[in-house]
């Protein structure tokens, strides 16, 4: 692996983990607001997530090709243009010149595409968050500013110059993007009560639909904890011994398993051990939690979580086909059952419940309503 390769790689990992991780919290509020996670809450947290790795992806991509960044024809500087409304002057010469076919000029779709490509964002933070417009928009401004620093310092360093350009005007093009999704947003919330659904206790069965999300958020910590210490150690070797010593530690499949293995215990043994109500990360995420199946008011015993990291994780960071072929069991056990009780369910006797239910049992809160039979997990 060339030094190119291993900063594409990082730059490529560091877009798609870490995207997705910010986007958690917002995921967790939803849930905790509307006490469900479906209908437009859902698509509304999808279209979030979907518009940022959008932006993220505009952001570093393509990436330059091996040999084709020449950091020494231009000075530092000329990555960088300050000069407000440079870029955007362009478009009034082309007006002039050309009339209404101007806006088929390059000038006006790169400035007409900035915009549009902020638009879902705007659209879809207000939506999912309720923040005020003016917050919304300053959200949208600062995503915009990290977006350009990234381009103009070549990704924070991890090429030798920049491959993109730094614009100031990008900053008020896509913050008025964000803006005109903030403004599309607040129609839609005046005129279609929908989008705004009335909040329910959340005290009945979690659906599968949000047993599996909580796992695959489970499964995405995971592998943003993995490459996190992959890079730490390979940093550590790059500066003692070298780009190849690094790559042949990383290479070695024990070395591989044993920081698959300590990651996912950390995160998915170690945090549900130590927690009262014996949820993962991915669980608080989504507000459910495993229970005792012979004493549903009551949290899953230790060995009951150990027997359920065992089955879901532990194997598959051993041995990923064989992990896999464990995942594909439990799906197949959860469509067969009627009560779509898992595999690690049955195995460690437990079932899934939401966490305000199970306070609710506890006498930590009061329930609006009765609850309905816990589907089994």
């Amino acid at each position: 692996m060339s030094v190119y390769g291993a900063d594409a790689l990082l730059t490529v990992l560091a877009t798609v983990a870490l995207i997705p991780i910010a986007m958690l919290p917002i995921l967790g509020t939803v849930v905790r607001r509307y006490g469900r996670l479906r209908g437009w809450p859902l698509l509304a947290s999808l279209g979030l997530l979907g518009s940022a790795v959008s932006l993220a992806a505009f952001t570093v991509f393509p990436l330059p090709a091996p040999g084709t960044l020449d950091c020494e024809a231009r000075a530092l500087l000329t990555y960088w243009q300050t000069r407000p409304f440079a870029s955007i002057a362009p478009i009034a010469d082309a007006v002039r010149e050309q009339g209404f076919a101007a806006v088929t000029s390059g000038v006006f779709l790169q400035v007409f595409f900035n915009i549009l490509l902020f638009v879902p964002y705007g659209f879809f933070l207000h939506q999912v968050t309720r923040w005020r417009a003016w917050v919304v928009i300053a959200v949208g401004l600062v995503t915009s500013l990290l977006i350009e620093v990234t381009q103009g310092t070549a990704f924070y360093g991890a090429y030798d110059c920049p491959y993109r350009l730094f614009d100031v005007d990008d900053l008020l093009i896509n913050t008025t993007g964000g803006a005109v999704g903030v403004g599309l947003s607040v129609l839609l919330s005046r005129w279609w009560r929908g989008s705004r659904p009335e909040p329910v206790p959340d005290l009945e069965a979690p659906r599968r639909t949000r047993r599996v999300a909580a796992s695959l958020v489970d499964a995405m910590l995971v592998l943003a904890g993995a490459v996190a210490v992959r890079s730490a150690i390979a940093a550590g070797f790059i500066a003692a011994a070298g780009l190849d010593r690094a790559v042949e530690v990383l290479e070695h499949t024990a070395v591989a398993i044993t920081i698959d293995v300590l990651v996912g215990a950390a995160l998915l043994l170690a945090v549900p051990l130590i927690r009262r109500d014996r949820a993962t990360p991915g669980m608080l995420v989504l507000n459910i939690a495993p229970a005792d199946a012979a004493h549903p008011e009551r949290p899953a015993p230790r060995r009951a979580v150990m027997v359920r990291y065992a089955v879901r994780w532990l194997l598959y960071s051993v041995n990923g086909g064989l992990g896999i072929a464990i995942w594909t069991v439990e799906l197949v056990v959860v469509l067969v059952r009627k009560d779509r009780r898992s595999l690690a369910g049955l195995l460690g006797r437990t079932v899934t419940r939401t966490r305000p239910a199970l306070a609710a049992d506890a006498g930590l809160t009061a329930p609006q309503g009765a609850a309905e039979p816990q589907e089994q997990d």
